[in-house]
C-alpha cells in the first residue's frame, strides 16, 4: 500500500510538471490493471451488504463516528 500511495502522490506531481510523464503513466496503468484484476477475481459479493453494514448506512455514520458534542 505505501508503494501505491507513492505512485499516486509523486506521479501526480510529476505528470503536472511534465517530468517523466510516460514512465509515470505506465506505472499508473500497471497499478490500475493489477487493481482491476484483483477486484475482478475477488468480488465483494453479498458479504458487503451485511446487516451490520446496512445498519451503519441507515444511521448516517453515527455507528462509526459518534456525534461531536
Amino acid at each position: 500500500m505505501p508503494l501505491l500511495a507513492a505512485i499516486q502522490f509523486f506521479g501526480r506531481i510529476a505528470i503536472k510538471t511534465g517530468f517523466l510523464t510516460r514512465p509515470i503513466a505506465l506505472a499508473n496503468a500497471v497499478m490500475l490493471a493489477i487493481t482491476w484484476w484483483f477486484h475482478a477475481t475477488h468480488p465483494y459479493g453479498d458479504a458487503f451488504l451485511t446487516p451490520a453494514g446496512i445498519e451503519a448506512l441507515k444511521n448516517g455514520g453515527e455507528t462509526i463516528l459518534p456525534p461531536v458534542v
